[in-house]
């Protein structure tokens, strides 16, 4: 037999058998029933929580760890003193009060102790 016979014969059969794809005829078809339908509950408040989210972390710079330092008179670097009045002075970096200021006042630049 040909190939094209047998195609003839395979489809011929197929298309005439009254059971397609192994279904058994039924004269009634089922009766489909839609789901129930519930209704939503009513909305409600949900409490929020707050997400606090910090800032980016900054880039700090190769000179960034000289802003609390000075020269003194003889060019080295010391930690830097705010000069405050009332005598308050204090370190910059940690808030420290300086309380040397009359004693050493040789470590302070020129033209900064008037």
């Amino acid at each position: 037999m040909s190939l094209r016979t047998q195609l003839v014969i395979f489809l011929g059969s197929a298309l005439s058998s009254p059971l397609a794809f192994g279904q058994s005829p039924s004269t009634n078809p089922p009766i489909l029933v839609p789901p129930a339908i519930e209704p939503l509950p009513a909305p409600r408040r949900v409490p929020t929580q707050w997400i606090v989210v910090p800032p980016p972390a900054s880039n700090f710079g190769t000179r960034e760890v000289w802003q609390d330092f000075a020269p003194d008179y003889m060019g080295r670097m010391r930690p830097r003193v705010v000069l405050a009045p009332y005598e308050s002075s204090y370190y910059l970096y940690n808030g420290r009060p300086y309380r040397f200021f009359r004693e050493n006042d040789i470590n302070m630049l020129p033209g900064t102790t008037r």
